[in-house]
Order: C-alpha cells, then sequence, then structure tokens
C-alpha cells in the first residue's frame, strides 16, 4: 500500500519492517484480474445484507454514510441508515428501490440496521440481529429478532411498485440479539460465530452512554420455513471466551481434504489488551472446533469480500481477501509488511493458503484497490461459475479467464487513519485466471498407474499405453519441484522412483506427453 502522510495522529504509531514476504509463500495456482463496472446511479452503502433472486440482487440494511462517528451524541446518525430496499442487475445496470415505510414498525427498524447477520437458503434471505436506532424507545438497540424475506415475492413487488409488506415476515428470539457476528452452514445446521449485544451510543473511549458484552459464542440451530411459519430447532451454544471472543470478521464456508464441508473464521477484533486484531483463524466443523495457532495472519483483518476456492487435486484451500482494514499492510515498495497499531484502512489484497498438510500461508497478492476499499463490502458469486453445494469455486473445473463473481459496495476511506469516509458504490467484476492441466490426448487414465499409493519408499510408475511419458515431476505443496533421478516412461514400460526421503504428505506427480499433462495424486507416508 502506498502510504500518505497523516496531518495528525491521535494514537501511537508504530511500524515494524518484516522480512520480504512474496520471496517466502508460493503464489496460488491462479491470478486475479479486477475490472470496474461501476454504474453511476446506483447508490454507496456498507454493511449491508444481500440476496440473490433470478440474476438479480435484493439489498436491505446497512448504512450510506462513511465510518461511524467515535463521539457523542449521534456516531450512528439516523440519517445514514439505509432506508430503502434497493433491487439491482448487475449485468444492465437497471435499479429499482422501494421504501419500508408499509411495513410494521419493529420491522422497519432492523431493515435499518447495521452490521446484521444474514444467509440464504433457496429464495428466502434471513437477517438476524442488527445494530440500529428503535423508533419506540428513541434509543440504539441490538435487534434480538429474525427476518425471513421472500426474494422471488419481493422482486415482483418491486417490479410492480407495490407494497413489500407481504414478502417479509419476522421471528423473535434472543438467540438472535447479536450484531457484527457472522454466519455459515454446514448441510443444514446454521452457525452464528462471536459478535456481541450493543445498546445505547458508541463513543472512544467507552463511556457511560452504552453497554456492550461480546456473544463469546458458537451458536448452532436449524431453521424451519414452510413460507408461513418459522421455528429454530437443535439449539446449541458453545462458550468460548478466548476463541469467540470476536466481532467484524470473515467467516467463510470452506473445504477441507477429501471436500469435507466446513467453516473458518479468519481474524476479527478486538483482544482484551487493547484495540488490536486476533491472528489465528479458528476452523469449525460439524465435529468441533480449533484453533490454528500456528499461523499468523498479517493482512486484511476485518470484514472484507472473501473469494473461496478448493482444488481438488492438490486438496488446497484459497481464500482470497479483499481490502478492508488490517493491522499490518504489505508495502510494495520493499516487498515487506509493516505494522500500523491504529489499524487502518488497507487496499491490499491477499490469498490465505490452507495446504493439504494442515499448513497455512498468506500470499499478498501483485494488485490492489486503487483505492482504501473493501471494508464491510461484498463478494457475490457468478452462480455460472463451478462451485460446491457450498459456494466455494471448483479450480479444477474451470480452465481460462473466468468471471468469479463481483464486489459491491463497503466503505471508500481517504487515507488509511482517522480519516474521512464515505459509502462506495464501486462495482467490480472478479476474473479468475487458470490454466487446467489436460489430460495426455489418446490415454486413459487407467493405462497409467502409480502404486503403492501411499508409499513410504519406492513407488512404480507402469505405462501400459501407446504414448511415451517425456517428462514426469512430482510436485511438493510447497509448489517445489522435487529431484529426481530418472524422468521419463516409455511406452508399454515401467520406472522405479525411490520417494524415501521425501517428508510425509501429499504430492502432484505431473507426466508430461508430447502436447498435455496427465496428473496424479500421491500420499507419501
Amino acid at each position: 500500500m502506498n502510504r500518505i502522510a497523516l496531518v495528525m495522529s491521535v494514537l501511537f504509531c508504530f511500524q515494524i519492517a518484516q522480512k520480504p514476504l512474496l520471496s517466502q509463500v508460493t503464489a496460488p495456482p491462479f491470478t486475479i484480474t479486477l475490472e470496474e463496472v461501476t454504474y453511476s446511479d446506483w447508490p454507496g452503502i456498507h454493511s449491508f445484507a444481500l440476496g440473490e433472486w433470478d440474476g438479480r440482487w435484493l439489498i436491505m440494511t446497512g448504512r450510506t454514510g462513511g465510518l461511524h462517528g467515535f463521539l457523542p451524541p449521534t456516531p450512528f446518525p439516523i440519517i445514514d441508515a439505509n432506508k430503502q430496499i434497493h433491487l439491482f442487475d448487475p449485468e444492465t445496470g437497471d435499479y429499482l428501490s422501494a421504501n419500508m415505510f408499509t411495513l410494521p414498525e419493529s420491522v422497519q427498524d432492523q431493515l435499518q440496521s447495521t452490521n446484521a447477520q444474514f444467509f440464504q437458503r433457496g429464495k428466502y434471505l434471513y437477517i438476524i440481529g442488527g445494530y440500529g436506532h428503535q423508533q419506540a424507545t428513541d434509543s440504539m438497540v441490538t435487534y434480538p429478532s429474525l427476518l425471513a424475506v421472500d426474494l422471488e415475492m419481493m422482486s415482483n413487488l418491486i417490479d410492480a411498485n407495490e407494497s413489500v409488506a407481504p414478502a417479509i415476515r419476522s421471528l423473535a428470539d434472543t438467540l438472535f440479539e447479536v450484531s457484527g457476528g457472522e454466519i455459515g452452514l454446514i448441510g443444514d445446521t446454521i452457525y452464528l460465530f462471536g459478535g456481541h449485544i450493543f445498546a445505547g451510543e458508541y463513543s472512544k473511549p467507552a463511556g457511560p452512554q452504552f453497554y456492550q458484552k461480546y456473544t463469546d459464542a458458537l451458536k448452532k440451530f436449524t431453521l424451519t420455513d414452510d413460507g408461513e411459519t418459522i421455528s429454530i430447532q437443535d439449539i446449541s451454544v458453545i462458550k468460548d471466551t478466548t476463541v469467540f471472543h470476536r466481532r467484524d470478521l470473515n467467516f467463510e464456508q470452506i473445504l477441507l481434504p477429501g471436500e469435507e464441508e466446513a467453516l473458518a473464521a479468519f481474524s476479527g477484533v478486538f483482544q482484551y489488551e487493547a484495540d488490536w486484531v486476533w491472528f489465528s483463524p479458528v476452523y469449525v466443523t460439524s465435529d468441533g472446533y480449533s484453533e490454528d495457532e500456528a499461523f499468523y495472519q498479517k493482512l486484511n483483518h476485518y470484514t472484507c469480500p472473501v473469494m473461496s476456492i478448493y482444488d481438488s487435486v492438490s486438496q488446497n484451500y484459497y481464500a482470497t481477501l479483499f481490502g478492508g482494514i488490517g493491522q499490518y499492510y504489505y508495502d510494495e515498495d520493499d516487498d515487506t509488511i509493516k505494522q500500523d497499531l491504529n489499524v487502518p484502512f488497507v487496499n491490499d489484497i491477499s490469498t490465505i493458503i490452507k495446504y493439504a498438510d494442515g499448513s497455512t500461508e498468506q500470499y499478498p497478492q501483485p494488485i490492489q484497490f486503487d483505492a482504501l476499499l473493501g471494508s464491510n463490502a461484498e463478494f457475490i458469486l457468478n452462480n455460472s461459475i463451478p462451485h460446491y453445494n457450498n459456494r466455494v469455486i471448483k479450480l479444477h473445473d474451470i480452465n481460462g479467464s473466468v468471471l468469479a463473481g463481483y464486489i459491491y459496495g463497503g466503505i471508500d476511506a481517504l487515507i488509511p487513519n482517522f480519516t474521512p469516509s464515505t459509502a462506495s458504490n464501486r462495482l467490480f467484476k472478479v476474473w479468475i485466471n487458470y490454466t487446467a492441466p489436460v489430460a495426455i490426448q489418446n490415454v486413459s487414465i487407467n493405462d497409467i498407474s502409480i502404486y503403492p499409493n501411499p508409499v513410504s519408499g519406492e513407488i512404480i510408475i507402469s505405462n501400459s499405453s501407446l504414448k511415451n511419458i517425456e517428462q514426469i515431476q512430482i510436485i511438493n505443496q510447497l509448489g517445489e519441484t522435487m529431484p529426481l533421478l530418472q524422468a521419463k516412461c516409455m511406452a508399454g514400460s515401467s520406472i522405479t522412483i525411490d520417494v524415501s526421503v521425501f517428508a510425509p504428505g501429499l504430492y502432484i506427480v505431473k507426466m508430461f506427453g508430447e502436447d498435455n499433462v496427465l496428473t496424479k495424486q500421491l500420499i507419501k507416508l
């Protein structure tokens, strides 16, 4: 990030130069390109809830001003609350909106909240909690309720310029009293991670005019909805005052080796001792949770757009984070990362790589936003790109330059710290550039075998096809090609390769024909 000199400094800013970063981390097997396609008449908005129906986006809740204030009396001005339900078409730019003043007052209030949690299942968008102004008490509260939005019905009502009231239902329960948490799904089970309950007017330093309590919880439940009645079942609240003491994080649906669905909590704020971020990710599976203290996340610590990718060949998972806020930033001038304890806005884009062997690295992408963007924006998946049921992109099923999705909205900050800011209306297409290995022409995968697999000593590569294998490469999880004494296998022959000195883990064996490549996995014990 190219830093801009600050005119004033209220906090102590401590910067530490680190070792060169790019030279230490293996690049992902894909590259990313951003293409701006902003429509000038779209409104700026951040911290919103979003649902998709029939190629269009419905956006509600959130704020239309910049970053909140830090001093009373109105750090969250009511005028900046989003009071519209927006209907966008990202391909044509068509834009419609509806007001919410035909709705019951309690529903109006929650639809004007910020930092609500949300998820979509089928044609229903579910909005949970959020922090905002309650008209009945003229106070700022965290809402203990869930809203169910029928996206199909709401789209039709907005198109017809009719009241959206029939498309929204609500369910009250203190389980939903959360703001700044995140939601993910594993199968039919809903996981609500972290967040806090906040009431009153925010200030920094803290004052008696507000109440704040972190949930320190992972809340699990299932939800049944027949279109009329909503109910929740199988409720479980797991408390952990260290691991779950986070808000404003990224909580992503991921895949682990073997295509196991899981969830990952990346970073978030704040630590007990100071207003610093959390650095260790937390992984949640259907069997429990664990903190990965071996990995120290240094970039993109606050809620921001995240693109998830899984490679079924290497069994590596990739989470690309776009901008936001971070306690560290990447300095492209000297290829280092530096720390700023003010936790500034950043324009960095990075990819967290979780390897099949359990290790993790973070790679700063060579592209950045052209401004301090990304905080409380959203990544919206292109539904046409191959992806798993949990919305993770299938890297092995794409080839060439493919539209992965869009980034919309968020906060646009002028300078990193203590800065004026606005709500962004900028829209970007996110392209993945990936060249997939192509199988050797006219050779069946069954004609070439590798055994034993798993292996501790020697492997045999047997080529029963009529085509020569001109070159063989064995690649480890760091992308390094291992040295081999023999690297060819003629048609109708076999060769033996000693892998006893290789470290245990997953390897990729690439076998090159005249023009193309056959790829297989090898497990070293």
